[in-house]
């Protein structure tokens, strides 16, 4: 028999321990390892394998990690050695599960949560969330039904196929979406994680995430574009990437402290039509994909900027006739 087929331990908290859970989940004076909160993940994947690590750098106590692909095993082992590995989702989780996170692809989310809610997988009063930033708390009914505490906690992180280092996940805002006793368990859930977490309406779950894609998938394209425009106007240079990620750092933190209309710079932000006439010409002699979208993107920029209305107006026109 593998370990993976071995029954979970008989061991279950008394009734009164687990309301105690669910009560200093609010105590900001409690610590994780005062709680010995216990955690389960399902599926240590790009998300999951990172949130485990945290987890377990946060002195939660693992209890299990469900994950179908074994050549994951030894990376969750060498996380987490105390805790059970399995390769699919068991009838019950371990009983000392207070909070079940599932790290696992939006069409697998329905089955996962119907799953767990057929086989009583967690205890009343469990804290469960998935990690989506586009579905809402609406696939997690069954287990809101069955007397969980259920929603979505979503880490505004971008996760790339390279590890992610672990700081990387200190001091991130995440979303979270769900009823009042959720948004009460989780918010508190994720300030222990020293996450800071921000309610999301469920009727606009796309918009937050599309904010997500703008400022972590969009920000990836634009400097790979810039990569690729000063690559053709330089000469002999192997990583022009080294030269722009200064002063996109430079701007970003700028945002930290300032309005983005106080940050823009550029042509746009100060009217010059003449210099954002040289750039289309040239961007459509060398790059002519990419013309319409640096039109799309000036015509933005001069709308945010501090320019007055009638000077928005003339840069608008000016880019309507090229």
């Amino acid at each position: 028999m593998i370990e993976d087929q071995l029954p979970f331990e008989e061991h279950q908290p008394q009734e009164d321990q687990r309301h105690d859970v669910e009560q200093h989940l609010t105590d900001d004076t409690r610590t994780a390892e005062d709680l010995r909160i216990g955690v389960s993940l399902i599926g240590a994947g790009r998300v999951g394998l990172p949130l485990l690590r945290h987890a377990v750098a946060n002195n939660l106590e693992i209890c299990a990690v469900v994950e179908p692909r074994i050549e994951h095993h030894p990376s969750i082992r060498a996380i987490a050695p105390d805790a059970r590995v399995l390769t699919a989702l068991p009838p019950t989780l371990p009983r000392s599960t207070d909070v079940c996170i599932l790290a696992v692809p939006d069409d697998a989310l329905p089955g996962v949560v119907q799953h767990l809610a057929d086989h009583g997988a967690l205890h009343n009063g469990a804290l469960v969330f998935h990690l989506s930033g586009l579905l809402s708390d609406e696939v997690m009914l069954p287990l809101q039904e069955a007397g969980c505490h259920a929603g979505c906690m979503h880490p505004i992180q971008s996760f790339p196929a390279s590890p992610l280092p672990p700081e990387r996940l200190i001091g991130i805002g995440c979303g979270v979406q769900g009823p009042d006793d959720f948004w009460s368990r989780a918010s508190d859930f994720a300030e222990l994680l020293g996450w800071f977490p921000i309610r999301v309406n469920a009727e606009r779950k796309a918009l937050y995430h599309a904010a997500c894609v703008f400022a972590g998938n969009f920000t990836t394209l634009i400097a790979h574009q810039a990569e690729q425009l000063l690559r053709l106007a330089a000469e002999d240079v192997e990583t022009p990437m080294d030269y722009l990620l200064p002063m996109m750092e430079s701007v970003l933190q700028q945002l930290r402290d300032h309005p983005a209309e106080q940050v823009l710079t550029g042509p746009a932000a100060r009217g010059d039509t003449t210099a954002l006439g040289s750039h289309m010409q040239a961007i459509d002699d060398a790059v002519p994909d990419l013309l319409e979208e640096y039109r799309t993107l000036t015509r933005a920029a001069a709308a945010m900027s501090q320019l007055t209305e009638s000077e928005k107006k003339q840069i608008a026109d000016y880019l309507r006739q090229r």
